[in-house]
């Protein structure tokens, strides 16, 4: 099992070296307007992403049940 931190942020999901025109494609959908109006504030994810880290690390949670 991967040990992640609560205070790094998560690995990037989109390599952009790899996939430039979707890494590309990514940034513009997320600077359109009613994408931004409509995703959750940045600190909401973070304790959300915090909170998965640690069920993760602990062996508990959903994560842990499936593997």
């Amino acid at each position: 099992m991967a040990h992640l931190s609560p205070n790094k942020p998560p690995p990037l999901l989109l390599d952009t070296a790899r996939f430039p025109r979707l890494a590309a494609w990514a940034e513009r959908f997320a600077a359109a307007d009613a994408v931004r109006e409509a995703s959750p504030a940045v600190a909401d994810i973070v304790a959300f992403y915090r909170k998965m880290v640690a069920e993760w690390n602990s062996g508990s949670g959903v994560a842990a049940a499936s593997h």
